[in-house]
Order: structure tokens, then sequence, then C-alpha cells
């Protein structure tokens, strides 16, 4: 946290997302990241909601994020077009207690942005 507070890295919390909307964050976010070329993002699915979904995660988190919330928070960082990579990491279908629950879900996430990153592929 002390080299968050000291980079002046903004921590959007799930509650803050919600409150302020989504599109207000993301649009913050992106005008933070102005001076960047390529941004490089790591989706950890520890940040869903883990009784919505499954524990398949290292980190479950109860009252986390909603599917259809990262969709939203992924499609506006992509249509940025500096999205140089995207990753989806944290899937344990070990420890998932609704078969492969969490995986599928990332699937279905990873599944409704590709068309967004398919077409910034090919400008």
């Amino acid at each position: 946290n002390l080299l968050i507070e000291r980079l002046g890295i903004k921590n959007y919390r799930m509650e803050d997302t919600r409150q302020r909307g989504i599109e207000t964050c993301v649009d913050e976010t992106l005008k933070m990241l102005k001076d960047c070329d390529m941004i490089y993002i790591s989706f950890d699915v520890d940040s869903m909601d883990s009784e919505l979904i499954s524990d398949g995660t290292g980190t479950p988190v109860p009252k986390g994020f909603l599917p259809r919330e990262i969709v939203l928070i992924l499609e506006g960082i992509i249509r940025s077009g500096k999205v140089a990579c995207f990753e989806i990491v944290e899937v344990n279908p070990l420890l998932d207690n609704k078969g492969n629950k969490m995986a599928e879900v990332a699937f279905d996430i990873l599944e409704r942005i590709t068309p967004l990153i398919e077409l910034k592929s090919r400008h």
C-alpha cells in the first residue's frame, strides 16, 4: 500500500465503482493513463463475487464484481485502442466448489470481449 500511495496510483474498490458508475471510473482511469502508449490488462478472477460464481480461485471475494460489470470495465479499457495484452489469472479448478464454474465464467467474459480485441488488431 505504501508504494501505491507513494506513486499516486488510484485504487477503485468495487463499492466505489458501483456508487460512482463504471463508465466514470473507466474514463478517469484512461485519463490517468493518457500518456501511456500501451496498456496491459491482467484480469484477476478473484475480483468477482465468489458467492455468486464459485470458490474456484486463490482468494475468493464475497460481494465482488458481477461478470457483466467486469465486461463493461474491460470493454471500456479495450475501446481506448491502447490494450497490447490481455490475460485472465487465478482460475483454480481444484478449489471450485461448483464443478468448473469459475473457468466457465472466465471463458464467457473472454468470448464477450474478444470481438473488441479482434477489431482493434485489424486497425
